[in-house]
């Protein structure tokens, strides 16, 4: 059955296509949603872009189509209608006290719905639905008993529990041990990195389940003993053994850290994902991954790979969101403006490259990297247009943007670069998103199904006891 919806200014605003989002359904805006999308229209961010974007939507329909005070037809196949109070002057509705003269952006929308339900009502037609992000809106909703729903055009998982792991461990039988043990004797001999054919029968059984790029913990199902991690290569089929890996300045401390650096180091994969509580070592893994790769000639791991070292820049870059009030604008350059906000990267960098040690020369080097361009700061906001190559490009709290500005920034991605994504899902600081809308969790979800991805969350924390158990507590 054909049904009508009402949207609030908050859907438009994130989302400018929601109008044809709706399949055949009718869509009707209040009016008063038009005036909220005027007060936003100059606004220098993606609030204002979203506006101005629904602004010329209205406008090309007004030119096709006709009023949208009659009503246009979609390409959804439903119509887009606006609408005033004044349109329903006759139908009598419910007076809330509480609720005062109805003057407030939401409390006249509460008043146009209820005015719309009682006419669908007098027409023998199924009440409308109000559609808002704003909570409480769907609270006072609820209270008055009107049919309210909320949309999230991202959520691709119910909720982040579902979060695909990227690890998993599965119980082999002692036939596939045996096979296994003979298989890895001639690995060592001959060097390769492949696992032999016989372990292939099992993973063919389990490709249903098992996606390019993920790591998988073989473990005996009687003795219930560990035989290997080894990365599942989407594109061959075969089970390719983990990476020994050894950094100058750094040694990983669990499981999820030795499968970090595995992707880190893989030329092959272009996208990683990386979460986890506060201490698991999301950040310092990927930078000392990066500052190792842009300073160190490496041995070939495929024909693939270029000689010398495999990238010319670590670039480094995070949204700007405060955590609690913001203190303004900061004076200086994009540089002395962004140092505040990637004060965390600094304090890995040091970590790395004086030992644990902060002296003079750390200081020194440190700022050689920066002046150089070893190492580079930029800010999201100036990358639309840009096309990075040969750079080692690690993004932070990934969790603190929207799809767009995922889009936008992986799209920046030229030749023989790697983009690192790095965050934890849990501490959104964007109210526009949350655990499950956020770009961090759409990047791991859409792109578990490729061979350029892969994706590892970090369970273990390394930084402290303290953090540790801060992460869990608090």
């Amino acid at each position: 059955m054909k049904k009508t919806y009402i949207l609030d200014t908050n859907i438009l605003l994130d989302d400018p296509n929601s109008i044809i989002s709706f399949e055949e359904n009718d869509i009707v805006v209040p009016l008063v949603v038009l005036e909220e999308l005027d007060r936003h229209k100059d606004r220098n961010d993606n609030v204002g872009t979203n506006a101005r974007e629904v602004s010329r939507k209205f406008d090309a329909l007004i030119r096709e189509h006709g009023h949208l005070r009659n009503g246009v037809p979609l390409s959804s196949k439903g119509t887009l209608r606006v609408a005033s109070l004044s349109d329903y002057d006759n139908i009598p509705t419910p007076r809330h006290l509480e609720l005062g003269d109805y003057k407030t952006g939401d409390n006249r929308i509460i008043d146009f719905t209820l005015k719309l339900i009682g006419y669908h009502k007098s027409m023998g037609l199924e009440p409308p639905i109000l559609v808002t992000k704003d909570v409480l809106l769907r609270v006072k909703c609820d209270a008055l008993n009107i049919p309210c729903e909320n949309r999230k055009k991202d959520a691709i998982i119910s909720n982040v529990s579902k979060l695909y792991s990227g690890h998993r461990k599965i119980l082999v039988s002692p036939s596939v041990v045996q096979s296994y043990y003979e298989c890895f004797n001639r690995q060592e001999q001959s060097g390769k990195f492949y696992l032999a054919k016989e372990v292939e029968p099992f993973l063919d059984d389990c490709n249903d389940c098992i996606y390019p790029n993920q790591y998988i913990t073989l473990r005996c199902e009687e003795s219930n003993v560990t035989l290997d991690t080894i990365r599942f290569d989407g594109a061959t089929g075969l089970g390719v053994r983990l990476y020994d890996t050894k950094l100058t300045n750094f040694k990983p401390r669990n499981l999820e850290q030795r499968i970090s650096l595995d992707m880190l180091f893989n030329d092959d994969i272009q996208l990683c994902t990386m979460t986890g509580f506060a201490g698991t070592g999301k950040t310092i893994l990927a930078i000392a991954a990066g500052l190792e790769q842009v300073n160190t000639e490496f041995d070939k791991r495929s024909a693939s790979k270029r000689n010398g070292k495999r990238y010319d820049s670590l670039m480094v870059t995070k949204p700007v969101h405060a955590v609690g009030k913001d203190i303004g604008y900061l004076p200086g350059t994009k540089q002395e403006k962004m140092d505040p906000w990637i004060a965390p990267i600094k304090d890995n960098l040091r970590y790395l490259i004086g030992k644990g040690k902060r002296n003079i020369e750390t200081e020194k080097i440190l700022h050689d990297y920066f002046e150089t361009g070893i190492i580079e700061i930029e800010a999201i906001t100036y990358m639309r247009g840009r096309s990075v190559a040969n750079t080692f490009m690690l993004i932070d709290e990934v969790q603190n943007i929207n799809a767009h500005e995922l889009k936008t920034i992986i799209t920046r991605v030229g030749e023989n670069t790697k983009i690192v994504l790095i965050g934890d899902v849990d501490q959104v600081d964007n109210l526009q998103v949350d655990s499950v809308t956020n770009g961090l969790t759409i990047a791991i979800e859409k792109f578990k199904d490729s061979n350029l991805a892969a994706h590892i969350t970090l369970q273990k924390g390394e930084r402290s006891k303290l953090a540790t158990e801060a992460a869990k507590l608090l």
